[in-house]
């Protein structure tokens, strides 16, 4: 049996509660809420992220966004546990898409969503990749 710290679990645990709702709108929705989906898919991603960052051996609790970036971005000065350079492109692409849709104003719904959807797609990978990533890195999968 592995033992995990406490809070490494707790931020697994929310990221299988966050993915479960992910799942939950893809199948029920399959055509709609994409501005939710990758808000979703960005937030589960971070809580992978936590439990990486929290691991044994590493034990960083992030404040911020700032903060995790900083400790994840392998281009940062203070960098303590980099991504690869294809992982941090893949976190980072999440961060911004998530940021677009949440704060962003719409000025044409239709166009919105098309374009949503075409991020969502390409956001899909991007949650898998990372995912496995944690998943091996913490050697769960």
């Amino acid at each position: 049996m592995i033992t995990m710290p406490l809070k490494m679990q707790e931020f697994l645990d929310q990221a299988t509660h966050n993915e479960s709702l992910l799942n939950t709108l893809d199948e029920k929705f399959p055509d709609d809420f994409f501005d939710w989906k990758i808000t979703i898919a960005f937030y589960t991603i971070l809580h992978y992220m936590n439990a990486y960052l929290s691991a044994e051996g590493r034990g960083i609790l992030c404040k911020d966004h700032w903060d995790r970036n900083n400790h994840l971005n392998p281009n940062a000065f203070e960098s303590t546990f980099p991504l690869t350079e294809d992982n941090w492109d893949l976190y980072y692409e999440m961060y911004i898409k998530s940021r677009l849709v949440r704060y962003n104003g719409i000025r044409n719904k239709v166009i919105a969503k098309k374009k949503w959807k075409q991020d969502y797609n390409l956001i899909e990978g991007h949650f898998k990749k990372l995912k496995e990533f944690v998943l091996d890195d913490l050697n769960l999968s």
